[in-house]
């Protein structure tokens, strides 16, 4: 009697098919109720006894957050598991960075934020978590059979679509509706400045400059703020001609949603798209400081006093590099398929 012993009570047999769903809900409600969350499911008992027959399987359910079987327990969840910037979801090797780290202790010396500034060697991924930077327990949690690691692997454009398939009903449906608007309003802005390629995992310090300006500016533009005032510094620098584009687009849809933008730049293209143009001078820093001219691109074209005006009415050619003709018979090399 001093003993722990484990009883099995058989609840129902019966064929499962969808005329049946109130008698599969009971069953289910009483197992539970009898094995305390705890329910074994013996399939398939058609042809039971048989000597042909397959082995039956038995399958466990629980609602207890805890293994029947071991009996090892978890807390329930939280969204900071899911953040490998937090001790409670990082990965306890790698402190949620991905890499294999040697010679680095954040517990005893604080210094989490700068260990890339002394890691020399070629970087490895942490064999801990393979490089996806979160514990054991944040990657085993799955939403429609994929972890977030996973989910956050894919490009903004294949996880938008994606989540457009993800089948919701009753009250996940209630629970998801706004997550997944928010979801999907990020990943359409990202979209919309071009970086549907990008996948969601990739480091900061990976992206390139137009890539990071982009994104700040999509955080902008799925803010919905209204009546703000953005001061921008050369936005357009060190930035691909197709980037450039890509920007200017972007600021314009800012400027539609009712804000105002305030853009120091020296660009062609964006001086052109601007409502109104301030140019400053005469000469640059201490030698400026005056308005030369104001207005539309085109007004400021018309002023002989600007110099910026008299490069958007007649733009000059570079005496150094001549203009030459290119047929097919000239020699070049051609990249297709590229990224």
């Amino acid at each position: 009697r001093f003993k722990e012993h484990t009883i099995e009570l058989p609840i129902r047999d019966f064929v499962v098919s969808e005329r049946d769903e109130k008698t599969l809900r009971d069953a289910v409600r009483q197992s539970l109720e009898h094995g305390k969350g705890v329910l074994h499911l013996l399939a398939p008992l058609d042809r039971l006894g048989q000597p042909d027959a397959p082995a039956p399987i038995v399958e466990v359910y629980s609602t207890q957050r805890a293994c029947p079987s071991c009996g090892t327990g978890f807390a329930e969840l939280d969204p900071r598991l899911f953040s490998f910037n937090s001790k409670h979801g990082w990965c306890p090797k790698c402190m949620g960075t991905g890499l294999k780290l040697t010679g680095f202790d954040a517990e005893q010396t604080g210094e989490e934020a700068t260990w890339n500034e002394w890691q020399q060697e070629e970087p490895e991924a942490c064999p801990a978590c393979d490089g996806e930077r979160l514990n054991p327990v944040a990657r085993h949690v799955k939403l429609f059979g994929q972890s977030i690691a996973q989910l956050t692997a894919q490009p903004v454009s294949t996880l938008s679509a994606a989540i457009g398939h993800w089948a919701l009903a009753g009250r996940d449906a209630d629970i998801a509706r706004d997550v997944v608007s928010e979801l999907n309003s990020r990943l359409r802005f990202l979209g919309e400045v071009g970086l549907g390629y990008l996948s969601l995992d990739r480091a900061a310090p990976t992206l390139s400059g137009g890539e990071a300006q982009r994104i700040r500016l999509a955080a902008q533009l799925g803010s919905n703020l209204r009546g703000v005032c953005y001061v921008l510094d050369e936005p357009t620098i060190g930035l691909h001609p197709r980037d450039n584009q890509v920007l200017l687009d972007t600021l314009v849809k800012l400027r539609d949603k009712g804000n105002t933008l305030l853009v120091v730049e020296h660009d062609e293209d964006t001086i052109l798209r601007a409502d109104h143009v301030i140019d400053l001078g005469p000469g640059a820093g201490r030698l400026g400081g005056e308005v030369i001219a104001e207005g539309h691109s085109s007004v400021l074209a018309r002023q002989p006093k600007s110099i910026t005006g008299q490069y958007l009415a007649r733009p000059l050619p570079h005496s150094f590099v001549p203009r030459r003709p290119v047929d097919d018979d000239t020699p070049s090399l051609v990249v297709r398929a590229a990224t």
